[in-house]
């Protein structure tokens, strides 16, 4: 049996190998689909001339693996050997009842007398046993941040141990420490609702949807990072697999996640699925797990919704109720998704591939809508209603 899950797992990691290598390659070939449309206007024959001189050293689709497979090689066993496994039920004849009830007590003692394993009820133990997969966790309320200077709080951006980034409906941005003081306030035109991220070298990154650009504040001094041109920029997430840029934007009633680099140059656009059909209305607040995989909150599609690292579409949840806005969302190292729901109240816990587990806050009085935690299990918690963060404490 350990030799199969060593097998297993290596057969596993061959799979994960070759879908990270396809992933790439599609990522790959999304560039020059973008380089082309982006020419396809242009009268200039040197454009074409070039791009067609790119498309002859298109790298080959990576080599598709081919797995060795243990293989299975069936027995045999003959009916009396299957009898002398399982048992057999004697049917009494008619013509001598006697002789058939004694053959019957002495089929049954032979069977009684086999080795067998050791029958018992079921105890409590066996019942969480057969229940180890499962999450369960237990929520505690740790401390509750006020904060001053804010209406509300929609959105948290954590900076490191002790301090973040909180911000409210109005674009107002406030830097705290975990006791509430305030350190730092900045007043965007207008904040939408995941409208601020902080990188790893701690500069903050916000949207500016008047403008229509992405902000960077490095060493106290505020500069455009980039333009996001006739699009509204939304949300925004920096991550921390590849130090790339995710900004979330509308147009209408189409919405597209962009990312970029660290540079604040355009790698790839997200916004459509494989039938062509439009992932995104308005991508509230976005994200992005541990495997690659990008989490937004559109609340005009009312839906949380997953992509992978290449912009597939795996899936979406629309909630346990008939009505769900999702509001703010966010990962764990486990790969669970956690995310508010802003009609009931609630903040949902779900797994990797989008499965309900349960409710880790449920009815909560001031709606919750701003969501974060870190690596040590710290919840953090904007409270839609009053300008607090509350920071619960969960465990597996």
């Amino acid at each position: 049996m350990e030799q199969l899950d060593k097998i297993e797992q290596n057969l596993l990691h061959d799979v994960e190998t070759q879908g990270n290598a396809i992933d790439a390659h599609v990522l790959y070939l999304n560039g020059f689909v973008e380089k082309y449309e982006a020419h396809v206007s242009s009268k200039k024959l040197s454009e074409f001339i070039s791009l067609y001189k790119e498309t002859m050293n298109i790298r080959d689709v990576p080599e598709a693996a081919n797995p060795q497979l243990p293989e299975y090689i069936p027995g045999h066993a003959d009916k009396t050997e299957i009898a002398n496994l399982l048992g057999s039920i004697i049917i009494p004849g008619n013509d001598n009842p006697k002789m058939s009830k004694k053959k019957t007590a002495e089929r049954k003692a032979s069977f009684d007398g086999m080795s067998s394993p050791k029958q018992g009820k079921h105890t409590e133990n066996d019942f969480k046993l057969s229940r180890s997969n499962e999450v369960m966790y237990r929520c505690t309320l740790n401390k509750r941040i006020n904060v001053s200077n804010i209406e509300n709080v929609l959105h948290i951006s954590l900076e490191n141990a002790n301090q973040m980034w909180v911000s409210d409906l109005w674009g107002s941005l406030v830097q705290i420490d975990t006791e509430g003081n305030v350190l730092k306030t900045i007043k965007a035109n207008y904040g939408e609702r995941g409208f601020h991220t902080v990188t790893k070298n701690g500069d903050l990154l916000y949207t500016d949807q008047q403008l229509k650009v992405i902000n960077m504040v490095h060493d106290g001094e505020t500069i455009q990072f980039t333009s996001t041109g006739s699009w509204t920029p939304l949300s925004i997430h920096f991550s921390r697999i590849n130090g790339e840029i995710l900004v979330g934007m509308m147009k209408g009633n189409q919405g597209k996640i962009i990312r970029y680099s660290e540079e604040g140059t355009k790698i790839h656009s997200i916004h459509k699925t494989y039938l062509h059909q439009s992932l995104y209305e308005r991508p509230n607040y976005l994200t992005e797990s541990v495997n690659g995989d990008i989490c937004t909150s559109d609340s005009a599609k009312e839906a949380v919704i997953v992509v992978n690292k290449a912009g597939k579409f795996r899936f979406n949840y629309k909630g346990q109720k008939p009505k769900f806005i999702p509001y703010g969302i966010c990962t764990d190292i486990h790969r669970h998704i956690m995310v508010c729901d802003g009609h009931c109240k609630d903040v949902h816990l779900l797994d990797q591939d989008g499965q309900f587990l349960f409710l880790i806050l449920n009815q909560q009085e001031h709606c919750p809508q701003g969501l974060c935690v870190d690596d040590d299990y710290s919840l953090f918690v904007g409270q839609g209603s009053i300008n607090e963060v509350t920071v619960y404490q969960y465990n597996r």
